[in-house]
């Protein structure tokens, strides 16, 4: 455009020309603003990023340097824009709403883009600025979260329109035609929906609040994840919060009285022991009544996943709920997350537990005088001689010292959780590392328990089309005994210490195990029994050892808007190995100096040892459809999965050994016993599920799952499991 140039006389402007030169102005804008609607017909992409480096430079050339790295046209009058004026810009690969900012930076320029043309204006030339006149047909901005990291992937929506974007990788977004009393509707899922009211902006900026999987508002389900407003089927969830309070070696005891109709036992009292799931009681008298338990969405274990790893434990409880995994989820599932870092500086977590275990309640045996005195009541109701008298031996109230046998089998056992996790990300990386360690005595000597878990997380973006990840878990243990609380291969400490009697020592002086002495004939009756609890301390020695490794990976395509096809793989080994061991022994008299003569004895020692090895694969395919118009929601979920796994096992036993220390089946000179087993099974499913809600209070889903499996019987190889359920919020209602 041509500069208008003012005359003068001295010092005063002559009023005609100050009066036309306004009316210009004004003529020049209105001009520019049908101009601006004319060339504005074509869509340009205004996250188009430009690099610039000029020093002393005047304005006027930066805006040729735009010009030349894009298709953007300037607009503006000499008189009411100065262009001569000059300035320095180190700019890289920045859009040009920030390049624009930089240059007319304390000035009171204004701007207004729209497609390809920009409007450089001045506020005192209209009673509205340029920018607030153009922007009803254009806003741009960024999403970010919490962390300040952007978030590729928001929708936003002209509420109460299909009119609508989504954001590119860097979080930026571009919409057009939107009025000035429009509200833009931004959503994303895991996040909570954020409105905002255009009025006179161009520029909207967004932070959406997260919501972790898990919390109060969205919640794990089979294949992915929903609102929790939006459940139609019984599903309840707990959270890292409450499952890092629990100091235990399994983390099924994390769920134990926190979720109604979840009913969790503990097996028995021995370290690092399992537990026992049900899920609204007992489903079947004859078959397994167990759940299902998904670790990051692969067929896993509560016993030795490390507690500080779980972002989160979710449990479907009814069919509607829990039908989309099919014949397997008859009892319900179990779903666990593992953690994951998010955006910003390393961070370190390290946890250290100790404590203490002992008995609640100590059940009450007899002293020695005490068993003495009812031993002689027992032969005198049965017609026979008392053995506790000064005749025989000594008289009950003569029994100095005696044992408490239930006392030296149970003891206060020391238990210890460490742990060390990192974590972090930056904007498209995402990682977690976890190393746990667990040291559990039993309360019962001669028990004991470790585990070492380590856990790796891994997520990356992909640009604007997906992302891949990689989870990799593993586990080894290690449970010493010699024996157990109840029933084992070993003896059962609790039924030792009934059967031995009080005025028993452990050991004699000599070192030697306590046995009955002929001078006390009411001990004899011992010699009936498998021996004293410190006999069997020392006489067995048995080890079961378990590794697992576990890895999924996966990676996650947007094909279209609202459509995304996510391939998955897991795979899983598992280990176990037991190896028990009984010494060869004698017992002799403690008067048998020479120990010539046992009393009693074992025969040749044994070694049994027995492996078990599996391993487990399956793969997935998943596509999902979200779509959200006006007060409409649908989300449709179709996958197909296939999964095979084989197991394979042992065992053999040995007796016949050189001596107490060398413990393996090499050394063993005859062969007892020695079987084999395997099995192997395959599954192929297909699934789908649609979930529909009208005005966010009428709910529907529907789940079908078809299972062909190899365990069901021949020529029924396949089932069909569907499910339906609806929903009506009644709070919702006016």
């Amino acid at each position: 455009m041509k500069n208008l140039k003012m005359k003068h006389v001295g010092n005063q402007y002559f009023p005609n020309i100050l009066k036309l030169l306004r009316i210009m102005k004004l003529t020049a804008l209105l001009l520019l603003v049908f101009v601006f609607n004319i060339f504005a017909s074509e869509t340009y992409s205004q996250p188009k990023m430009l690099t610039l480096k000029m020093e002393d430079a005047m304005v006027e050339n930066v805006l040729s340097e735009i010009q030349k790295q894009s298709e953007f046209y300037f607009i503006y009058s000499e008189k009411v824009v100065n262009v001569e004026r000059k300035v320095s810009i180190d700019i890289e690969n920045q859009n040009v709403e920030t390049v624009l900012k930089d240059v007319f930076a304390g000035t009171d320029v204004t701007f207004a883009i729209k497609d390809k043309l920009i409007v450089l204006s001045t506020p005192e030339i209209i009673g509205i600025t340029a920018n607030a006149y153009f922007q009803q047909g254009f806003i741009s901005g960024t999403v970010r979260n919490s962390e300040g990291s952007p978030l590729p992937g928001v929708t936003v929506v002209v509420k109460g329109t299909t009119q609508g974007t989504v954001t590119g990788s860097n979080g930026e977004y571009t919409i057009s035609n939107v009025p000035v009393d429009a509200t833009l509707v931004y959503s994303f899922v895991g996040m909570r929906t954020q409105e905002v009211l255009v009025g006179e902006k161009s520029e909207i900026n967004v932070v959406l609040e997260e919501e972790t999987i898990g919390i109060e508002e969205v919640v794990a389900i089979g294949y992915g994840t929903q609102r929790k407003i939006d459940l139609t089927g019984s599903v309840a969830t707990v959270t890292s919060d409450d499952i890092v309070k629990i100091n235990s070696t399994n983390l099924g005891q994390a769920i134990q009285g926190r979720m109604t109709g979840v009913q969790v036992t503990q097996g028995s009292g021995q370290p690092g022991s399992g537990v026992d799931v049900k899920i609204r009681g007992v489903g079947s008298i004859l078959s397994n009544n167990s759940p299902l338990v998904l670790v990051d969405g692969f067929q896993g274990s509560l016993d030795n996943v490390d507690a500080n790893n779980i972002e989160s434990i979710t449990v479907l409880k009814d069919a509607a709920a829990a039908s989309i995994y099919g014949s397997r989820a008859a009892n319900g599932v179990i779903l666990v997350t593992t953690k994951l870092g998010k955006k910003g500086d390393l961070r370190v977590d390290i946890k250290s537990d100790m404590g203490v275990q002992s008995l609640t309640q100590h059940p009450h045996y007899l002293n020695g005088p005490d068993w003495a005195r009812h031993q002689n009541e027992a032969r005198l109701y049965n017609g026979k001689e008392p053995y506790w008298t000064e005749q025989v031996s000594i008289t009950p109230e003569e029994i100095s010292e005696w044992t408490d046998w239930l006392d030296y089998t149970f003891r206060p056992a020391l238990i210890q959780n460490h742990h060390l996790g990192f974590s972090g990300g930056t904007e498209k990386t995402r990682y977690a590392v976890g190393l746990g360690y667990i040291n559990q005595e039993g309360t019962i000597i001669g028990t004991q328990y470790d585990r070492y878990n380590v856990l790796l997380n891994i997520e990356q973006d992909i640009n604007t089309w997906g992302k891949v990840g990689a989870r990799l878990r593993s586990s080894r243990s290690n449970y010493q005994y010699s024996m157990e609380a109840y029933t084992s291969p070993s003896p059962a400490a609790l039924m030792q210490i009934v059967r031995t009697p009080p005025t028993i020592p452990p050991y004699f002086a000599d070192g030697t195990f306590g046995v009955p002495r002929d001078e006390y004939p009411g001990e004899a009756f011992f010699l009936n029994g498998n021996g004293t609890p410190a006999m069997i301390r020392d006489i067995y020695d048995n080890t079961e050892q378990q590794n697992s490794n576990v890895v999924n990976v996966f990676a996650e395509i947007n094909l279209f808007k609202n459509l995304k096809y996510r391939f998955v793989t897991n795979g899983s080994t598992n280990e176990t190995f037991l190896q028990e061991w009984e010494d060869k022994w004698e017992i002799y008299a403690q008067d048998d100096v020479e120990k010539l003569d046992p009393i009693r004895s074992s025969g040749p020692a044994t070694l049994s040892n027995s492996s078990s090895q599996g391993y487990r694969w399956e793969i997935q395919n998943l596509l999902t459809y979200d779509l959200s118009v006006d007060k409409h929601t649908l989300n449709v979920l179709l996958g197909y999965s296939a999964e095979n796994g084989e197991r394979k096992s042992f065992s053999l036993q040995k007796a016949d050994f050189p001596n107490n220390e060398i413990k393996v089946l090499s050394a063993g000179n005859e062969l007892r016993n020695g079987t084999g087993s395997g099995s192997e099974f395959s599954i192929i499913s297909q699934f789908g599920r649609l979930n529909y809600s009208f005005l966010d209070k009428y709910l529907f889903q529907a789940n079908v799952r078809r299972d062909g499996s190899s365990v069901f019987a021949p020529g029924r190889h396949y089932g069909v499991f569907p499910a339906f359920s609806a929903g009506w919020r009644i709070s919702e209602e006016s």
